[in-house]
């Protein structure tokens, strides 16, 4: 394999993890949405869910429901 294709290679592999990143930061921001609690874009769940992938979604998960939830 050339040089060529090893750098296609690493920047798919680059590109690939920001995407997967970005997906279960946005599912962590689901969930968190979910149990009750208010989470802008980006703010500390999105980047848990963007560094540790299924570990961040596991602890989203088990968060117990705000106790403070407003009932619409």
């Amino acid at each position: 394999m050339d040089d060529s294709m090893l750098i296609v290679y690493e920047i798919g592999g680059i590109v690939g993890g920001i995407v997967g990143g970005l997906i279960w930061g946005a599912v962590c921001i689901a969930i968190i949405r979910s149990k009750g609690y208010e989470a802008a874009p980006f703010s500390g769940w999105f980047w848990v869910g963007f560094f540790l992938g299924i570990i961040g979604l596991i602890v989203a998960a088990v968060k117990p429901e705000n106790p403070n939830k407003s009932i619409r």
